[in-house]
């Protein structure tokens, strides 16, 4: 049984943590907000291709 050790990987994806704040404000920024969520969609979507 493999664990995984958090020590070898500690870097910051910067387009997930984009995908994460640009989603909180879709939800807060109400008339902007379709926008900011369908891009923070498409930041989550690169990220996960990429890894």
């Amino acid at each position: 049984m493999t664990y995984f050790d958090a020590s070898t990987s500690n870097t910051t994806n910067s387009k997930a943590i984009g995908s994460l704040l640009l989603g909180i404000l879709s939800i807060m920024i109400p008339f902007i907000g379709l926008v900011l969520g369908i891009i923070g969609i498409i930041f989550a979507r690169i990220e996960q291709k990429s890894n």
